[in-house]
């Protein structure tokens, strides 16, 4: 295991040096066979490198947000400014999508799904009525914008969301729909546990990573800034999410 790790941690030092050099460092039978894509920088482009270290390809698209992916076709699969993109091995633009919903901004994590739509992750703006009617202590701060999960068809129109905003819970005013005791109720995100740096500087809970999984029709989130995993249903509705 620890040469397994060691190997990666030779890829990711690599990924800084692109592309003046690549090379195999260190390779071991316990490594993982397959690709690893990089983003080098915000003026470079993105390299797909083998085991070896080496460039196999690269696609002249710089300054993703965050994290593109690798789609079975060869495509490359990234969000930009709240646009959807996906590139062809040659770099051309096969797909743009300008998602311009207002008080929306998408930012992290894209995925494709087999009906031809798109997972992003993204925020919401919310107001300052609605974070009092959800119970946060706005005492000194003044919160903006909460995480969604957004299902979003090829016009650029949301057909699905789930807002994390809805499954807070609170325990200091028991007048609110969302109160309740934490500990009682794991399903559910302790909106306290956010600081006050986090809200004045347009953060919410950070959801910053997303997995799809087709066969259960369930999202995995990684939420940064409550250092927790959680697994959504999809198969819901919007108004039952």
């Amino acid at each position: 295991m620890k040469t397994t790790y060691f190997f990666l941690f030779s890829i990711l030092i690599l990924s800084f040096s692109l592309p003046a050099q690549s090379g195999l460092i260190y390779s071991s039978e316990d490594a993982t066979q397959g690709y690893v894509l990089v983003e080098y920088d915000s003026f470079s482009g993105t390299y797909l490198l083998d085991n070896c270290g080496e460039v196999v390809h690269e696609w002249d698209v710089f300054d993703t947000d965050n994290h593109p992916k690798l789609l079975p076709n060869g495509n490359l699969l990234y969000m930009r400014n709240s646009w959807i993109y996906e590139r062809a091995w040659d770099s051309s633009i096969e797909v743009s999508i300008d998602f311009n919903e207002p008080g929306y901004v998408l930012n992290y994590e894209v995925v494709k799904l087999a009906n031809g739509n798109y997972l992003c992750l993204g925020r919401k703006s919310w107001s300052f009525i609605q974070f009092v009617e959800m119970g946060y202590n706005l005492a000194g701060v003044s919160p903006a914008v909460v995480d969604v999960v957004l299902e979003i068809d090829p016009a650029g129109q949301i057909v699905w969301e789930w807002n994390i905003a809805d499954h807070a819970i609170q325990e200091r005013d028991p007048a609110l729909g969302n109160y309740g005791v934490v500990a009682d109720n794991p399903g559910l995100i302790d909106m306290d546990r956010i600081s006050d740096f986090d809200w004045e500087n347009y953060e919410s809970f950070m959801i910053n990573g997303m997995d799809y999984n087709p066969e259960l029709d369930q999202i995995a989130l990684s939420v940064r800034k409550v250092s927790e995993v959680m697994i959504i249903d999809h198969s819901t509705t919007t108004a039952e999410a």
